[in-house]
């Protein structure tokens, strides 16, 4: 998972996608794609199409070749959000904005 400092990155980049902080009620949550493997099948089939909906727009850049990220909200709460964030094009984290994400919680809101 990535470290308080990435949750705290989240929440800025929720703050500059949509111009209003992350709500109170809403927490954010992160995997490291390289630990995603250990997951059930129906999770990782519900991670894999999120993650083909993201990555078939354009990647917003900080900085070619050290950060970029693709981002959606729901339809129904703009602030649940599913973001895939790479760094320097080898390591990837899938994130989640939701409401009461508490770190025992799962990932398999439905985005799209």
């Amino acid at each position: 998972m990535l470290d308080t400092g990435g949750l705290i990155g989240v929440k800025g980049l929720f703050f500059k996608e949509f111009g209003t902080r992350l709500p109170d009620t809403h927490g954010v949550r992160s995997f490291a794609e390289s630990g995603l493997t250990e997951v059930d099948s129906n999770l990782r089939l519900t991670i894999g199409q999120t993650v083909a909906t993201l990555v078939s727009k354009l990647p917003r850049v900080i900085v070619d070749g050290v950060f970029e990220y693709w981002v959606q909200a729901t339809a129904e709460d703009p602030a649940t959000t599913v973001w895939l964030m790479r760094f320097y094009a080898v390591e990837s984290f899938l994130c989640i904005t939701a409401p009461n994400v508490k770190p025992a919680g799962d990932c398999s809101v439905k985005y799209g």
